[in-house]
């Protein structure tokens, strides 16, 4: 991101789970959209503000999102025209050790509002996005779920 930003940047070497960055500056961003370049162009961008970054293309078992444990989960909705976003959104939400991670719906699905109240998802954007918005949509919603706040390296 361009000048006065508030987050120190990260390395931005990859970790052994995957992950982008080597400090947990702002926490853990999973993202997990079908489409490479999102995963790519919003990788990059977050780390370069200061967040831990895992991309997957596909969602992942319900487990593996456990075993991550992300702070935030940046989450597409439909993958190759198939709601398998939504069934693993379903999942996160009644899951007593997820059900407190906040969600993004990154998606270009027609009203996707309906989503905030049906699936407790926190935010949403819309595809396609500014990517200021999905920064400071995750910056946003990472306070909500950090108690005490979490500290730079």
């Amino acid at each position: 991101m361009q000048g006065g930003s508030h987050f120190r940047p990260l390395s931005g070497k990859s970790d052994p789970d995957g992950s982008s960055g080597s400090c947990l500056g702002h926490g853990h961003v999973l993202i997990i959209d079908d489409e490479a370049s999102i995963v790519e162009v919003l990788t990059e961008v977050l780390v370069e503000e200061g967040w831990r970054v895992t991309g997957r293309q596909s969602p992942p078992s319900l487990d593996e999102v456990r075993q991550l444990a992300p702070d935030v989960i940046v989450l597409d909705l439909l993958f190759n025209g198939n709601h398998d976003g939504l069934t693993l959104l379903e999942s996160i939400r009644v899951d007593l050790s997820m059900v407190l991670t906040p969600i993004i719906i990154c998606t270009a699905m027609p009203n996707p509002q309906l989503l905030l109240t049906h699936q407790s998802a926190i935010n949403i954007v819309a595809k396609p996005f500014d990517l200021d918005e999905v920064v400071s949509t995750v910056a946003s919603v990472a306070q909500w779920s950090y108690w005490p706040p979490i500290q730079d390296c």
